[in-house]
This record gives structure tokens, sequence and C-alpha cells, in this order.
């Protein structure tokens, strides 16, 4: 098992279920650098008995994100206090749930005290206030935090990134969705602290300038904009939960929007969270063709797969397509369905028409589009941006030049179980795009008039 980067890069996730402690422990440090959290969750516990200090050091903080919590108890206490800040932030949320006391005593102090705020505040959110009390945190906080040892409610310092508790989702068949913070919770140790919950706050932003609307958080984690008298929901968004903030000394609570036309709400206590748009119901969707698998990406962007019988309303079947769905609901005319059509401008759109007559309208955008900014930006004096319409533009110098990016992504021909280095081509005005699932994209790259 003296594995290099290059084959752990290869090696399907299901080849390491029976994996045993001394095979694991012949990894070289590239090849334990190499482990994404998919194959970590399969690692089987009992591997993990022997792991050094060293070994978790190599581990990429993706990946540390896969052990569960049988795999994490599994640890000697020697790796888990090798854990840095970093590596620390990137636990999963049921991993932290089940961290006892004495688990907190064998981490490095010196490590929680350099973590970012949003790392930091992701582990505190999630940890068992029942279990763990506001005394045993309180020497672990970064500079400038404070804890109320009575209530185990967080301050954090003006401009600091924030996490909140985890939302429990329930898996729904034929969708994947993120995982989105627990809006009712509030910035608290267990996140179930006295204060006036995250939502209550947002409510409360919206409301200085829109009084007559609230926000909802469905069980998947969606937010919808509501009338406080009822009525269909008005608009659908995610938290951008990689912006969330506190804000700068002497805000102003309420709702703004920033130089990319992106929604941010700044609550009474000073929470910065910025909203994107999505699907009001993608589990809903799943059903409106048998066989459509629905993911949604943190950003809110979603990919349909149809299934290879799904030829209709202008699809052949069997396409894979990636979008940015309007954040606005309309109501709709049409049968419940997936329709793909053409825009008056020659474009096209995608219209989802839930069975209650509800319908959100969805564009083209890029897929993995994390992985397209970096490549973009890696080339000098190349800058991205994105509205909240999903529209791309890129910045080359002083020119301004749009993407238009096709509905459609295909599976390149090479094995999908290898991770591939993203990248990018361009031929003629086409740009080719490669994530590192090998799932290939095209493109029309124009300069703006």
């Amino acid at each position: 098992a003296g594995f290099d980067g290059t084959q752990v890069n290869n090696m399907d996730p299901v080849a390491l279920v029976g994996l045993k402690a001394g095979q694991l422990g012949q990894f070289s440090e590239a090849a334990v650098g190499a482990l994404d959290a998919n194959q970590i969750s399969n690692v089987p516990p009992a591997a993990f008995t022997t792991f050094s200090a060293s070994k978790v050091d190599d581990l990429d903080v993706q990946a540390v994100g896969g052990f569960s919590a049988l795999q994490f108890a599994a640890l000697p206490l020697s790796a888990v206090g090798a854990l840095n800040g970093k590596q620390l932030g990137g636990l999963d949320d049921e991993v932290l749930g089940e961290l006892s006391p004495e688990d907190l005593l064998a981490l490095n102090p010196e490590q929680f005290q350099v973590m970012e705020g949003d790392d930091f505040s992701h582990v505190l959110t999630n940890l068992d206030s029942g279990a763990i009390t506001p005394d045993e945190v309180a020497g672990l906080l970064p500079p400038g935090w404070t804890i109320n040892l009575d209530t185990g409610e967080l301050t954090p310092p003006p401009g600091d990134k924030l996490a909140f508790r985890t939302l429990d989702q329930v898996p729904v068949e034929g969708t994947n969705l993120p995982k989105l913070p627990d809006l009712n919770s509030d910035l608290s140790l267990g996140g179930q602290g006295a204060g006036a919950s995250v939502l209550t706050g947002m409510d409360n932003a919206l409301q200085t300038s829109q009084p007559g609307l609230k926000f909802s958080q469905s069980p998947s984690g969606v937010l919808t904009v509501d009338g406080i008298v009822g009525g269909d929901p008005l608009a659908a968004f995610v938290p951008d939960i990689d912006n969330i903030r506190q804000a700068p000394e002497g805000f102003t609570p309420g709702l703004a929007f920033n130089a990319d036309g992106i929604p941010v709400l700044t609550t009474p206590d000073g929470k910065e969270i910025p909203l994107k748009g999505t699907l009001a119901k993608p589990e809903s969707v799943a059903n409106l063709n048998p066989g459509t698998a629905v993911g949604v990406a943190p950003n809110g962007d979603v990919t349909l797969t149809l299934p290879g019988n799904g030829g209709s309303n202008g699809f052949n079947g069997g396409e894979n397509i990636v979008g940015t769905p309007s954040a606005f609901i309309e109501a709709s005319d049409l049968a419940p369905g997936i329709y793909r059509e053409t825009t008056s401008s020659g474009g096209e759109q995608v219209r989802i028409v839930n069975t209650d007559g509800t319908a959100q309208v969805m564009i083209p955008t890029v897929n993995s589009v994390d992985e397209f900014k970096a490549v973009t930006e890696a080339f000098s004096g190349v800058t991205f941006k994105r509205n909240l319409s999903g529209e791309i533009t890129i910045l080359v110098g002083e020119t301004i030049y749009e993407i238009d990016p096709s509905f459609d992504v295909t599976q390149a021909d090479t094995d999908f179980t290898a991770k591939q280095t993203p990248a990018l081509i361009l031929e003629g005005s086409t740009l080719i795009f490669t994530n590192s699932s090998g799932q290939v994209q095209k493109m029309e790259l124009k300069q703006a008039i």
C-alpha cells in the first residue's frame, strides 16, 4: 500500500472500503495529501486507530470534512491534537456535535486562537451545548471574540467572517443539496442560545424597507420571501455562506445591494448576510419528470440531469444542464414540467413550473464556477465578475468580455473517477472548460459593447 499522490488521485473511493490500519500507515506524505473527502469517508474507522500526528498534518482541509463521527472517534488523541486551525474549521458538523470536554482538551488551543472567524464560529455553533459549557471554551477564543459565560452568546469583532449552526437536513431522493446554516439558530455555543435567531434579525432587516414581507426557511435550507398575510412566495434564496460577516462599526441595519447587485441584509446585531437566487422547491422539481436529478450548489446554481427517456418540452432526454435560477417566483398557466425555451434575443432559458402553478426561470451559467474563476484569474491581469442574475464577465486589462455559456455539460472521454486539473482552452471565440470531474462545457467569449 505504498501509494504515491498520483495513484491516490486516480483511486476510486470504493477501493478504500477494505483498507486496514497498516496499509494506511504506509501511505506517503503525498498520498495522504491527495486524499479527498469522498475517499476519506470510505475508509473503515478501524484503519484510523494508528493514524499518526504527522499524517494528520498532511491532510488537505477539504479531506478533513469527510471524517464521520465514528472515524474521528477512532483517531489517537495525538492525531486529534495535531489538527491545525483550518482543519478544525473543516470538520463536519456531525463530528463537532459528538465532541466531549475530553476531546476539547486534546485539541491544540493555540490553533483555535489563530482560526479565522468563519472556521471558529462553525466549530463553536455546532458543538453540543448540553455537553460542553461556555467555561470550557472560554480559553479557546481568537482575539476580539467574547463569550457570555451564562448564555453562551458569542460576540465577534467587526469584519470577521461568520458561520452558523448547520441545518439538520433530511436527504430527499433525486436531490443533492449543499449543507446550509440553520437560520433559526443564533451565534452562540451550540447555536441555541437565549438571543434572537438569525432569521428574526433578517426579518427585521427586510422590514426596514419592505414591512409586509418576511423570510421562511424550508427543511432543505432554502429561504423564501413571503407576504406576512400569506400567499405564494415571492422569491427564493440561499445565504452566501462564504461571505457572511460581522458588519463594521457604525453599521446601519437593513437591506442594501452591493456593487454586483447582490442583496445584503444587515441584522440589528450586525450580521451581514448576502443572498443568492436559487430554486424554491428543489425536491419538487425532481418529481416533475420522473428520474430527474436536481443538484444545488452552495451559491444557488442548479444542475438538472434528465433521464434518457425525458425527451419533451424542448429536451432530447439525457441532458445534463447547469444554470442560475432567477430568485423571483412567478405564476404560470403552463402544465407542471421543465421547459427548454428560446428567448426573444436568440438565447436559451429553462422554465420550471411546479405543481402549484408557481414557476422560476433559469439561464445558463458556468459549471463549477469557483474552479472556472480560479482558472481564469490564474492568467495575469484577468478579473472575474458575476452578478445576481448569474451573468459573468471577465476583465482583461481595460477590456471587458462577456461569457455566454451553453446549458449543456458533457463528460470527457476519460476515467471519471480520476480527479482532473481544471483546464480552459480558447478555440476562436469559443472557450472550452473542463472541471476537476472531467465535465466539459463550451461557452462563447465576446467583447462587451
